[in-house]
């Protein structure tokens, strides 16, 4: 329920302002990191986990993140495809309580992801 991206810089931005809820490591995305946030179109909360990310992550629980902050390097963690072995992994899932590892889809995903997708492609 998200979208795959490629950050040429490996930079890897936070979509949405939100605040860390959690950071951990499995096998499908690696390393990854959840951000409670709010959908800008309609105020709902959304979790977003970025997966994928490069070890030394270096954020903290309850850290407030920006849209734009860099929150890690985009890495080959987990179970990744690409031309270089990387890949930005970006999921919009309902909110669920810190820890639960719940990857149930945000229920209007589709429509976030469209408009995260159009405000990167600014």
């Amino acid at each position: 329920p998200g979208v795959d991206l490629y950050f040429e810089s490996k930079r890897f931005p936070a979509v949405l302002d939100g605040v860390v809820k959690d950071i951990s490591r499995e096998s499908g995305y690696g390393n990854y990191v959840v951000i409670e946030s709010a959908d800008p179109r309609t105020g709902q909360k959304v979790d977003v986990l970025y997966g994928h990310l490069a070890d030394g992550i270096s954020l903290r629980p309850g850290q407030r993140i920006n849209a734009g902050d860099v929150i890690g390097i985009q890495g080959g963690t987990g179970n990744v495809r690409s031309v270089d072995g990387t890949i930005a992994s970006i999921d919009f899932l309902a909110p669920a309580p810190r820890g639960s590892k719940s990857m149930a889809p945000y229920p209007d995903y589709d429509n976030l992801r469209r408009y995260v997708v159009t405000q990167l492609q600014r």
